[in-house]
């Protein structure tokens, strides 16, 4: 089952091969780590010149903090002192507690915070990261430690790591300090490679090109979320955490426009064009609203892939039923009992038990429960033209008042094979079959004869 969450997050407007690093179900995987977190810190802000930090990061880190604060965690926002008002401005927009806690960059820092907070969660979102060598670097190669607090020394010593004086690891022979507090489930939301979290992924990184084997993070976390852009990846953990739980919790396309408004009313730029404008990553506000529109979406649809649902506590229970699908759970005892495995096909097979359709039209249909849900599927493809096009349903109609089933040849199969040898001039002739597997055997079939033939002359 295709995960919808993770086609949007695998747009890659930047042309950054985000595909080469980012892992199915990341969004989902993230969500289900931070479903019942208790505190959490979320780090975030990237400041690409001196004084010029950029808009990707704040939207998405107020977004799920909010949204986690909503699931009764209790949430701190963590950055540095250019990116403060970046923070308090997102915060503000969507109406939540501004409280932004400094770094503390002296010495020591990292361990005192985590003492003090005792977070269960640790969440960084475009959050530059160290490279091999302890730098910090940019998108272009360009060192951006003398802007960028050495945030991810959270992150070291989550791991019980005491990051090096220069920054880089700890060096040979150095005590390790450990702190007595429980080691925190990490997540790292980034676009580039650079940013914390990407530890990971940097064999996968090195692999690229000589610049993103240069500027890889390497710091890693337990759970890697990649985006065409940051802010999405946050935004699809939320609608991750929407799916789960039965909340909205993600917000409006408006209410994006006016996030990156703040931003830049605070003093933010955008990270690729250097430009004070309400941009991030060089894409319009409209975008990045869409982008949302298509994430609440797909948080509605309930199709968050076959696979990972398999692995989700909530679902391992067949007895559990969603309370907004009761009907579609009657049907599904009822099949069990009349079809072999309860579905009529392989790839219908949903935890704890698929979605019964009513009814369609155009690109949405209902359930029995009355859910509305975005077809993505579109009836194996076949459906070019959405559900029940006017069109197509007077054709039906016309038809079945002349006959369905005639059991003999008749002329609508003739223009139809005329069109398709019309639409693909290579095909001489055509064949019509009931199913690929079909097709496939007569092709095998006809492909033995020509080689017996061939073999004989």
């Amino acid at each position: 089952m295709i995960d919808l969450v993770d086609q949007i997050l695998a747009l890659d407007p930047g042309h950054r091969d985000i595909a080469a690093f980012s892992n199915p179900s990341a969004a989902l995987g993230a969500a289900r780590a931070l479903r019942r977190a208790r505190r959490v810190l979320i780090v975030t802000g990237f400041t690409v010149e001196p004084g010029m930090p950029e808009t990707d990061g704040p939207p998405g880190a107020a977004v799920l903090g909010r949204a986690l604060r909503r699931l009764g965690a209790h949430v701190t926002h963590v950055t540095d002192q250019t990116n403060v008002p970046l923070v308090e401005a997102a915060l503000k927009t969507l109406d939540e507690p501004a409280g932004v806690t400094v770094y503390p960059v002296e010495v020591g820092g990292a361990a005192r915070l985590l003492v003090a907070e005792r977070p269960t969660h640790l969440v960084a979102i475009e959050r530059p990261g160290r490279n091999r060598a302890g730098d910090y670097l940019n998108m272009r190669g360009d060192s951006v430690a003398a802007w960028n607090a050495p945030m991810d020394e959270l992150f070291l010593w989550a791991g019980s790591v005491r990051p090096a004086p220069n920054r880089g690891w700890p060096e040979k022979g150095a005590r390790r300090l450990r702190v007595r507090v429980t080691r925190p489930v990490t997540v790292g939301i980034g676009d580039g490679g650079n940013e914390i979290g990407m530890g990971k992924v940097r064999s996968r990184l090195a692999r690229l090109d000589a610049l993103r084997r240069r500027i890889a993070s390497v710091v890693p976390v337990d759970h890697l979320v990649v985006a065409g852009v940051s802010n999405w990846g946050s935004y699809g953990v939320v609608a991750a955490l929407g799916r789960l739980t039965g909340l909205d919790l993600l917000h409006t396309p408006e209410i994006e426009r006016r996030l990156i408004q703040a931003c830049v009313s605070a003093g933010a730029c955008d990270g690729v064009t250097r430009r004070r404008e309400p941009t991030v990553d060089s894409l319009a506000a409209d975008t990045h609203a869409a982008v949302v529109d298509l994430l609440r979406l797909a948080s509605r649809s309930g199709i968050m892939g076959a696979a990972a649902a398999g692995d989700d506590h909530d679902h391992d229970d067949p007895r559990r039923v969603p309370r907004q699908a009761p009907r579609s759970a009657a049907l599904w005892e009822r099949a069990r009992r009349a079809i072999p495995g309860g579905i009529t096909h392989d790839i219908r097979h949903l935890a704890p038990f698929p979605t019964y359709v009513e009814r369609a039209a155009g690109a949405r249909k209902w359930d029995v429960d009355g859910n509305e849900y975005v077809d993505y599927w579109m009836g194996h493809g076949a459906l070019f033209l959405g559900h029940c096009h006017p069109a197509v349903v007077r054709a039906v109609q016309e038809q079945v008042a002349r006959g369905t089933h005639l059991g003999a040849c008749h002329e609508l199969e003739v223009r139809w094979a005329e069109l398709v040898t019309q639409l693909i001039p290579s095909a001489e002739l055509v064949r019509f079959t009931m199913s690929g597997t079909e097709a496939t055997h007569l092709a095998h079939a006809r492909g033995a004869r020509l080689h017996r033939a061939a073999r004989r002359s």
